[in-house]
């Protein structure tokens, strides 16, 4: 099975099981969730924080389709693409200097 695959199908159940907690007032979200277009942002800006759960899996997934396109990109002997595709990694480090942070905040308060 194909990674690209398996991402689709996640991200679809992932999407139906998302929708069923989103109240019916924000059907626009739901919709535009199914649609598959920014549905993330679309949720957050209408309220609706994703767990941290749905936000580790997303990532992976994401991580996945890189991954997936880097070995493409060195099959086809597209060695410059595949180290371009790595650039990535800064963005993975911001995140994680993102959280390193917030989880510091976390702790701080709890010290008081």
């Amino acid at each position: 099975m194909d990674d690209r695959d398996s991402v689709s199908r996640l991200d679809r159940s992932e999407i139906e099981s998302a929708a069923r907690y989103v109240p019916p007032s924000d059907a626009r979200v739901v919709e535009r969730m199914r649609l598959g277009s920014e549905w993330l942002e679309a949720a957050v800006v209408a309220g609706h924080v994703p767990y941290l759960e749905g936000i580790v899996l997303a990532l992976r997934a994401r991580h996945r389709l890189y991954r997936q396109a880097i070995v493409e990109h060195e099959a086809h002997g597209s060695v410059e693409d595949a180290r371009r595709a790595t650039s990535v990694r800064d963005e993975y480090r911001r995140i994680a200097s993102l959280l390193e942070g917030l989880a510091d905040e976390i702790e701080e308060l709890g010290r008081r």
